[in-house]
């Protein structure tokens, strides 16, 4: 009877959790499927930076924020910064993301809509406060994918600039 009910336990501790509701604007997005292994690698990042090209006006914004004059913005401004992004995030959802990079790509998903969230919460809705530390978790699941990609697939990665989206060792200083 003792053997069961550690049975029972373990695997009451052990399940998995229940994903985040899709309704809720601050849960984590559902985990990209992968789809190639590292050599996808070199496509991927050509998908990925093609991507946020036809997405120029977050784009535009998020590479040189001014999160200081997004009140002193038009309204329209602010929402096509806005409804850029979640088409861009939109965009990622259907991209082939190589396995070792399944975290980052996720990572890189958060970030831009942390970006999104604030953006809003300063220009559009003051009600939705942000939540804070999606983007340090959006940055931790970057690290993630770099270091496994690095591992994984050294040869490819070397051959498009030793890092697919940031450097590694520059993420690393922020949780240090």
């Amino acid at each position: 009877m003792p053997g069961l009910a550690s049975v029972l336990v373990l695997g009451f501790m052990l399940q998995t959790a229940t994903p985040p509701r899709t309704d809720d604007p601050h849960a984590d997005p559902e985990s990209t499927t992968a789809s190639g292994g590292c050599e996808a690698l070199v496509s991927y990042v050509e998908t990925l930076f093609t991507t946020l090209d036809e997405h120029s006006t977050f784009a535009d914004f998020w590479v040189a924020p001014d999160f200081d004059g997004i009140q002193q913005m038009d309204r329209a401004d602010v929402e096509a910064i806005v409804d850029d992004g979640l088409a861009l995030i939109e965009d990622m959802e259907t991209m082939d993301v190589l396995g070792p990079y399944v975290t980052g790509h996720d990572g890189l998903a958060l970030l831009f809509d942390a970006d999104i969230d604030y953006v809003a919460f300063l220009g559009l809705d003051a009600s939705t406060v942000p939540d804070l530390d999606q983007r340090e978790r959006g940055l931790a699941l970057i690290l993630r994918g770099e270091l496994t990609v690095a591992k994984a697939c050294p040869d490819e990665l070397a051959d498009i600039g030793n890092y697919v989206f940031y450097d590694p060792a520059d993420l690393e200083t922020v949780f240090d």
